[in-house]
């Protein structure tokens, strides 16, 4: 390809006209270039594209979650094209585009593949029985006096009456939606716990959850909506945010999307803004500017990894469902960044860590995964 050939694929990726081949490109293409410096690249030009994209990504305040799933992220088309120009200019298009199209070294992967996860959940009535939900819907939702799912079929009804606490569970390695009687969506990640009465019938609407999950709370200005997890509260009245508290992480992260919420821990009352994420852990409760679109890609169906690799790799291990093992001599501050589906399997997660340091090896034997050098 010319650079004239090579703006036009820009172009039509930016608009979301590529073809699922051309997108894959634009993609792969990006995530080497980000992930690892390639052979030709000066440090300097380097540390310029990671250092545009990685701006870029702070100073988000609003980011539109209601876009067309169809269409890549705006954030990552502006940062890809910001990378593409940079390459294009610097080393030419047969260089760039060779890149994209050459698949490269193939990480040596021992063992069998893994698939990711999926729609998988379990309901436990107030009565303490407990229904395995169909793993061919995406949610349930509280209605009347039973519960149904997204397609109107029955799930239970009976047991679910005023103030009686229901409990919806994914497993690690499962995902699930639900709808409260107020109207509140909730998605759940992984490994996690809503707990919830079938009915609000108080002066607030409280619910309590270890894991992680997505809000998107129904406004009431008279009936506050209260989320529990761990030793914080979140109170709001209408907004969108997303709390990561599981109990083997050792801190409660709260990112807000779109509204305000107040967060209650440590003897501190804290408010966010969009954009903002408050962070819960034993030297006390902060807040900061956050990448919120990487706080929320799971919600939408996708990995997006900047961090260091112990973290990315309990992200990896929860949807996968496999315990991750390091070597002694692997350095789990590696930092990575890239964006992938989480439709994917594995070894297709595992080969772009691998362009991060060829050095990297994975071993994978039934649930468990070995990273080695």
């Amino acid at each position: 390809m010319d650079k004239k050939e090579v703006a036009a694929l820009i172009q039509r990726y930016l608009n979301g006209e590529c073809t699922p081949e051309e997108a894959a490109k634009v993609e792969a293409t990006y995530n080497r270039v980000l992930l690892k410096r390639p052979d030709g690249i000066s440090d300097k030009d380097y540390d310029v594209i990671r250092r545009e994209s990685l701006d870029y990504i702070r100073d988000r305040k609003n980011p539109s979650l209601h876009r067309n799933q169809s269409k890549p992220s705006w954030t990552f088309v502006r940062i890809a094209a910001a990378a593409v120009v940079l390459i294009t200019l610097a080393f030419g298009a047969y260089y760039y585009i060779n890149l994209a199209d050459d698949p490269g070294e193939q990480l040596a992967l021992d063992g069998a593949d893994v698939d990711p996860g999926g729609n998988r959940a379990t309901l436990t009535l107030a009565d303490g029985t407990t229904i395995d939900l169909s793993a061919d819907q995406t949610g349930i939702i509280v209605a009347g006096k039973g519960v149904t799912y997204q397609d109107g079929s029955a799930v239970a009804d009976g047991d679910t009456e005023d103030n009686g606490l229901l409990t919806l569970s994914t497993p690690i390695g499962g995902q699930y939606q639900i709808t409260l009687s107020d109207g509140t969506k909730v998605w759940l990640n992984a490994g996690t716990t809503l707990t919830y009465p079938s009915r609000f019938t108080g002066l607030t609407r409280d619910v309590q959850i270890v894991g992680e999950a997505f809000f998107h709370v129904a406004s009431d200005q008279n009936k506050p909506f209260r989320v529990n997890s761990g030793k914080q509260q979140i109170t709001v009245l209408g907004t969108q945010f997303n709390v990561q508290a599981y109990e083997d992480e050792s801190a409660i992260r709260t990112t807000l999307v779109e509204g305000s919420v107040e967060i209650a821990a440590a003897g501190k009352k804290l408010k966010l803004v969009p954009g903002e994420q408050a962070v819960l852990d034993n030297k006390g409760m902060t807040k900061s500017g956050v990448d919120v679109e990487a706080a929320t890609a799971w919600k939408h169906g996708y990995f997006k990894f900047d961090g260091d690799l112990k973290s990315i790799m309990a992200q990896i291990s929860r949807w996968y469902d496999v315990e991750v093992v390091f070597d002694n001599n692997v350095d789990t501050s590696l930092e990575l960044m890239g964006r992938i589906s989480r439709d994917k399997k594995l070894n297709d997660i595992l080969r772009m860590f691998g362009e991060v340091d060829d050095s990297l090896k994975f071993n994978v034997k039934g649930r468990r995964l070995s990273v080695m050098r």
